[in-house]
Parts: structure tokens; sequence; C-alpha cells
């Protein structure tokens, strides 16, 4: 390959899809490693390990044009999507129109995807997939012969039920006469966007993750498989079934419909926040990420090569990145929930009584591995006060929780009816933002502390009273485990290879073990250089999250070098 197209190149299987089997190499070395991946994954995933390896162009768009074609030697193709938001070679949004094409380029691209499928005699529904440069430059890449994850961002733009027409031309029926590319390219309906939610952990790059599904709610007002409505969610998960490691991890397609662009990414952004998924303790999802490329200024403006997500994130995802008035809104909805004994927003000054019936302190931190509040500068404490109808003072305090730090912050506060404990708290902070959702998780570990999903971030909120602030310093901090040298498994699945041994010295970056997840290899490589001291697993092992695959021995320390080198006699 390096000789003939030179790097970097894409290697794929012949038979894949859905970002099994891909892998890019740069060099010799990541060549041969991508070799021994992708065809493994291709092998289990698709029964046929046989690769594809081409020429990778940098900086793509991935557009694809949906089509149907019947026995009559009819073609009808409908506007582009725009798939390039992607991690791993898998699609993460896709959307319809595209913000890259002209309308001659699409005709184009219409006009040559009538002739490839006439030339092979295509009948069905399809897709032909392209990869499209800045200039709008665009190069085939592949067909599939059947309806794509993506296909009701069609639906919409289209206003057609695409199962209902491959149906038909499946039973020999010919296409109708306003099924025509002119007729559709012409008359773009608005704008679609689709998320798909995985149950993958951003916040481990992605990884896998399963689980059992504890709560279950879909978007407000959402229909399911048609275009009835704005908001569509298709799924065939409920509550209470369980996500395993051996499927795909996609939960579920969230699309949503506008007039424009702006308009379809607020809408996408509010369904998101409206879209509650709690899992048990071992379960993630995307949906924060998601929530934070509908955030993402580059991503609104429409600059969304295939690289978007590693230049926008090279550290990788760390967390949905809260601004300010988000945080009072979380602040607000902790007091609310804590004070949930009356039926009234204007009643929480009489929800408890004494002297300190109407004060509290309110401390807002991460919840698990999150780090919005970390994107922050840290956990925050505030001293809230209710004023009686509606209103609240939030003050914010010293890492001490004792003196005050500038002003107070008047909140004119309304709230829809909330059933105690339902997952969705309606709130309006009295500025122009008018009523935003905060997803109420239940509780955390004690009595006073709530788990709350604010914009995609998911924080801890403990709620006490002055006094119990003061005498809650005096309460022992928990044990902090430390596993600087045990390498761990990131994810739930299968250990299909171990590269280490006992008494084995590694450096930084050498391969430890291969992990199996949702039909994907995942490398695993030592954190440090060192001398592995136990190996705690075995090849064929079922793994769970953050399982011990093996140790590192303790590193020297100086004190231990120099006794080493002048021993005592």
């Amino acid at each position: 390959a390096k000789e003939v197209v030179g790097y970097p190149v894409m290697i794929k299987a012949s038979a894949g899809g859905g970002g099994k089997g891909m892998r890019v190499a740069y060099n010799d070395d990541e060549a041969r490693e991508g070799f021994r991946l992708s065809s493994s994954e291709a092998l289990k995933s698709f029964g046929d390990d046989r690769l594809f390896i081409e020429k990778f162009i940098e900086e793509p768009h991935h557009i694809e044009i949906q089509l149907v074609a019947d026995s009559h030697g009819n073609v009808c193709c409908f506007p582009e999507r725009e798939c390039s938001i992607q991690r791993r070679n898998q699609k993460v949004l896709e959307e319809s129109p595209s913000m890259l094409l002209t309308p001659e380029t699409r005709a184009e691209m219409c006009r040559q995807s009538t002739l490839l499928a006439k030339a092979v005699g295509y009948e069905s529904a399809g897709t032909i997939e392209f990869l499209a440069d800045k200039n709008q430059n665009f190069y085939f890449l592949e067909m599939n012969t059947r309806l794509q994850v993506e296909h009701p961002v069609t639906e919409y733009v289209a206003k057609v039920d695409l199962v209902e027409h491959m149906l038909k031309v499946a039973s020999g029926e010919k296409l109708g006469d306003h099924m025509t590319t002119e007729h559709f390219i012409n008359n773009i309906n608005g704008w679609a966007l689709e998320a798909r939610v995985y149950s993958e952990d951003p916040l481990r790059n992605f990884l896998p993750s399963n689980g059992s599904l504890l709560k279950l709610q879909e978007p407000r007002g959402a229909c399911a498989f048609d275009i009835s409505e704005g908001v569509r969610v298709d799924s065939g998960l409920m509550e209470g079934m369980e996500i395993s490691t051996h499927y795909d991890p996609m939960i579920s397609k969230l699309i949503a419909h506008a007039d424009s662009r702006e308009q379809v990414i607020d809408k996408m952004a509010a369904a998101l926040d409206e879209y509650v998924i709690v899992g048990s303790a071992s379960f993630a999802h995307n949906t924060p990420f998601l929530s934070e490329l509908c955030r993402s200024d580059r991503f609104r403006r429409g600059e969304t090569p295939t690289s978007f997500i590693e230049e926008e994130f090279p550290d990788g995802f760390t967390g949905v990145s809260l601004q300010e008035h988000e945080v009072v809104r979380s602040i607000a909805a902790a007091v609310i929930t804590h004070t949930s004994g009356a039926t009234e927003i204007d009643d929480m000054d009489q929800r408890e009584t004494g002297e300190e019936a109407n004060e509290w302190i309110v401390t807002l931190e991460d919840d698990g591995h999150s780090s919005a509040m970390a994107n922050l500068g840290g956990a925050r404490t505030f001293k809230v006060c209710a004023l009686g109808e509606g209103e609240l003072s939030i003050t914010k305090l010293d890492a001490d929780g004792v003196t005050e730090l500038g002003t107070p912050q008047a909140l004119n506060l309304d709230m829809k009816e909330w059933e105690v404990h339902s997952p969705l708290l309606e709130i309006d902070c009295g500025d122009d933002r008018g009523f935003k959702n905060v997803q109420y998780l239940g509780r955390s570990s004690n009595y006073c502390a709530y788990r709350f999903n604010t914009s995609g971030a998911t924080l801890k909120a403990t709620v006490l009273s002055p006094k119990e602030h003061k005498y809650s310093k005096h309460m022992l901090a928990p044990e902090v485990i430390n596993t600087a040298n045990l390498i761990q498994s990131p994810m739930p699945g299968t250990l299909i290879s171990l590269s280490v041994a006992p008494g084995q010295s590694i450096e930084a970056g050498e391969e430890v073990a291969v992990v199996e997840a949702m039909k994907m290899q995942n490398v695993l490589r030592s954190p440090r250089a060192g001398v592995v001291s136990s190996v705690d697993a075995q090849a064929g092992d079922s793994l769970q999250v953050d399982q011990i695959i093996a140790t590192l021995e303790e590193p020297e320390t100086e004190l231990d070098l120099l006794l080493a080198a002048h021993p005592c006699n």
C-alpha cells in the first residue's frame, strides 16, 4: 500500500459496516497492527476476514445520497445527508441537507448516483456514499444496498416514508410520477438532525458500557418510526432491559426536524435535556457528549470535517462545559427537591421550622468521573435563602463554606407542576431563557445529597442546614484507593489476548492486552514503564469494568535507590 498510494491508508473490512474492522495507518507499524486487529474484528463481526486497503483522504466530509430504484428503470435520489461527525469511524450525528454542498454539486452527486444504480441494475432503497473535500471535489466510497440508520433525516426533508417505497418497489410497483430527483432536491423541507444514542462512556474515550436500564423516558411529544412530530425516537428498548457486551451499543436514534439548521440544533438540545436514561452502576451513555456537540460554535457554523471530534476534543471529552446560569438552575433544583414537602414553590420558606428553616448550604460537585464542575474550577458551595413568593437569594461561599464571596444574587423562580421525584423539573430562573429542564436522577449516597443532570452534566448536590454544614467538617473523609500500579479493564468485555507475564519489564505505551466489547477490539497499553508483578486474568475471561488485568511493581523511589547504593552493614 505504501508503494502504491502512500500513507496514510484506510484498512477496512470488505464485508464491513458500522466502523467495525476499520483502522487508519500512518506508517508500517500501524499498518501491521491495523491489519491484525481489523482482520480479527472482521472475522468475528462478519465471518469474513478479507480487507480493503485504500488511500485515506484527510479532512474529508462524509456525504451520502439516498435513492430508491424500481424494476422499471426508474431511480429517484433524495437530498444528501452529511454524516461527518464520527468517532472511530462510527457516525454520531447526521443531518440533511449538508452545509457544504451547493445546489450544483448536489445535482451532480445525484446524477452520478443514478448512473451507478442503473449500471448495476439496482432495485430497492440504497445509499451511495462519497467523501468530499472542502472544495466539493467528491470521491466514490461505497454503496450500501439497504436502508441505513440515518434514513429518518431524509424522510423528514423529503416528506416521504422510505420503508413504504422500498416495500412497493420490492413488490414490483413502479415509482410514482412525483418520485423524481428534481422534485426532491429542489423542494427541501427544512432541516433534520439525527443523534445516535449509544451505551458507551464518552468520558472514557467512548468505551462500550453495559448494564440494566432502570429508567427510560423519551422526550415529551416524540413520535416513533414516522415523521408526524418534530421530534422522533426510534428504539427497541424498554425499562428493565439489559444491555450486554455482545451486541451493537446503540440504544436509540433521536431525530429532530425544524425550518432551519439553527432551530433544529436547538430542538435537538432541548430533546436531549428531556431524554431520561438511567442505568445500573456500570452503565453509561453518550447523551452528555451529544449535548456538548449541540453547544459547539464550530458545529453550529457547519464546519464539520470527519476530523471534527479529534480536533475539538484533542484530550478527549471531559464533560459538558456548564455556564453560570446552568449552575444556578442546578442549585434551584437542589433546593426544590430537598424542600419537596409542599406543593407550591412560594412555600419553600415554610417547609421546615426553626430559625434556619429558610436557609441552606448547597455544595455542587461532579458525580462520578464527570468533569463539568472541574471545567468551572471544581466543586462550589453556596448559601441559599428563601425570601418568600418564589424568590431565592444565592451567595457563593469560599472553599470552606464560611466566607461569603461577592454579593447575593436574587432569583425569581417559577416552576411548572412537578410530581415529587419525577425525573424532570421545568424551572424558570427569571431570566430571558424561560423554562428549562433539569433531570432529577435520585438521591446520592446520603439522605441530603441528590443527583441531577443539567444540560448533559451529571452533578451531585448536597443540601445542608447551616448547622449540619458546620458539623459536616468533622466527618471522616472516604478512603481513597491507589490504582496507580493497576492495569484495569476500562469496559466490560472479553479478554482476547495477554502480551505480558510476571517479571516482564515493559515500557510506557507497550501493549498489555486486547479486550473485545460489542464486536470492537481495544488495545490496552501500560501507563508507565515498570515490571509486571502479577497477571490477574487469563485470555478468554469475561471482564467487568475496572477489573484488574495485571499489576505493576511499586516504582523505586529516590530513597530506595539511595539505600541500594549504600547498604547498611
